[in-house]
């Protein structure tokens, strides 16, 4: 028996498509075979498009440079880079089931800088001039050990006591090394040695104004990221592991090393950005993160801010040199995906007539956090940003996540060969650079917010054809996932 729906007039249908937003239009287009040939009707397309954040900045209106064809070309590429045809679940982790145990040490001193390893519930807190090692993977915290500061390096008073709240601590995913940084020093302890291994780096940055802000372990442990106050300038001390598949994680000795600590790996004031700024104006990238290596480089994420240009995120790539030791090209930048945030999107955003919340200021990001956390996943097709929120941070903070759906990304990580890679990241270069085509905005998709302050974005694959993938941001309140699947 045929459906009552498939015995709708063709005349019925175009005035329901006329009615509905765009994620509504998409959805509908999969009831039968029949409303899906009826959604493609040109107007309906082409009024859909114009509520939609698209780029065309030479030429006015989204028909004028587009034929029938283009259109729905175009409307197909809004589908994907929007995710209008995506499902969104949110779960939350039950405590009691111990997934946030760790997270919660609530008999511990509050205000103490303190640094957690999720994967091995390892907690260092550094207490006075003490640091104490517990194991938060039972209900109780045990202090497993403890050891004191270095106080002092050559004839110069490292750090205060007892240490300031400034004081900046980070801990290897593995619980084995732990960095400490104050001022313009850092001093990395091994926390698996009987006695105490301590290195010392004072020069990470020669401004004194310029100060360290905050420090994380990167890369497996092989990398260290450092903060800067000075516009959001970040630096990675260390150098990438040379056989990843016989070296899962970094040890203290690879710290020792020429490669190790005092090896400036990358800096991002030194870097020049993709897109040339507009009559000279002077362009930089800040809270720039390393994502996944490729061949001779590195993706990675960042802000981009001025140039004559609102604020945006961007995903690059860039070369590593290796001569004498392992360093970024500064100026082998190529930008592979323009990612919109709130202002940088405002031109067509605030001119679109969409009522699906998209890009407006709550559900877009402001590309001006200092300390954003960027996530590549798995399959490639997707960059997850987390953002501190805008509207809630008093008394706690929250973390907003946000999704940009990548255009070109899955080829070139299926591509093994050079030459291949290097055609298809210099074509999505060249896609950033064409303007006299109407294109769809990376506009992402707000997933929504959790309390705390992020502390691990992770993406894992899931089963089934339709999957795109579980998302998972820890914070040091709670944990969330979101399963996304395509309808």
């Amino acid at each position: 028996m045929a459906s009552p729906a498939a015995a709708l007039p063709l005349e019925v249908l175009l005035q329901l498509f006329n009615s509905l937003d765009a994620r509504s239009y998409f959805a509908a287009r999969k009831v039968c075979r029949w409303w899906y040939t009826a959604s493609f009707d040109l107007l309906n397309t082409t009024r859909l498009l114009e509520t939609l954040p698209l780029v065309s900045p030479r030429v006015s209106g989204v028909g004028a440079n587009n034929d029938a064809e283009g259109i729905y070309a175009l409307c197909k590429d809004a589908s994907r880079t929007l995710m209008l045809e995506t499902s969104i679940r949110r779960s939350e982790h039950n405590e009691d089931e111990g997934e946030s145990r760790a997270l919660k040490p609530c008999s511990l001193p509050h205000g103490l800088p303190a640094a957690h390893s999720i994967r091995t519930g390892t907690m260092v807190v550094l207490d006075g001039s003490t640091i104490r090692v517990f194991d938060t993977s039972t209900s109780t915290e045990i202090l497993d050990c403890q050891r004191r500061v270095h106080a002092r390096f050559g004839s110069g008073l490292w750090m205060p006591a007892p240490p300031p709240a400034s004081c900046k601590i980070a801990l290897a995913a593995n619980g084995r090394l732990l960095a400490l940084a104050h001022m313009h020093t850092i001093q990395l302890y091994d926390l698996t040695a009987g006695s105490e291994r301590c290195l010392v780096s004072d020069d990470v940055s020669s401004v004194n104004e310029n100060s360290i802000v905050g420090v994380e372990f990167a890369q497996r442990a092989f990398l260290l990221r450092v903060h800067l106050s000075q516009k959001g300038q970040v630096v990675y001390l260390g150098s990438p592991a040379e056989h990843p598949e016989t070296h899962p994680s970094a040890d203290f000795e690879h710290w020792e090393g020429t490669g190790g600590l005092n090896n400036r790996f990358l800096d991002s004031s030194l870097l020049v950005p993709a897109i040339g700024a507009a009559d000279g104006q002077m362009a930089w990238l800040s809270g720039l993160q390393l994502l996944r290596p490729l061949q001779k480089g590195y993706f990675f994420a960042a802000q981009r801010h001025g140039g004559g240009h609102s604020s945006r995120y961007t995903l690059s790539h860039i070369k590593v040199v290796s001569s004498p030791l392992a360093t970024v090209d500064g100026g082998s930048v190529v930008e592979v995906n323009r990612l919109e945030s709130f202002l940088s999107a405002q031109d067509y955003n605030l001119a679109g007539l969409s009522d699906i919340n998209m890009g407006t200021w709550g559900s877009m990001p402001s590309a001006h956090e200092h300390r954003p956390r960027f996530m590549l996943s798995a399959c490639g097709r997707m960059l997850v940003l987390a953002e501190r929120e805008k509207r809630r941070d008093w008394p706690t903070p929250s973390t907003q996540l946000f999704v940009y759906r990548l255009a070109g990304m899955e080829r070139i990580a299926k591509s093994t060969a050079d030459a291949r890679i290097a055609k298809l990241i210099e074509a999505g270069s060249e896609s950033n650079r064409t303007m006299h085509k109407t294109r769809v905005a990376a506009v992402p998709v707000c997933l929504g917010a959790t309390k705390g302050q992020d502390l691990e974005v992770l993406s894992e694959p899931c089963d089934g054809a339709t999957a795109l993938g579980k998302i998972t941001l820890t914070t040091n309140e709670t944990r969330c996932s979101w399963v996304l699947n395509n309808i």
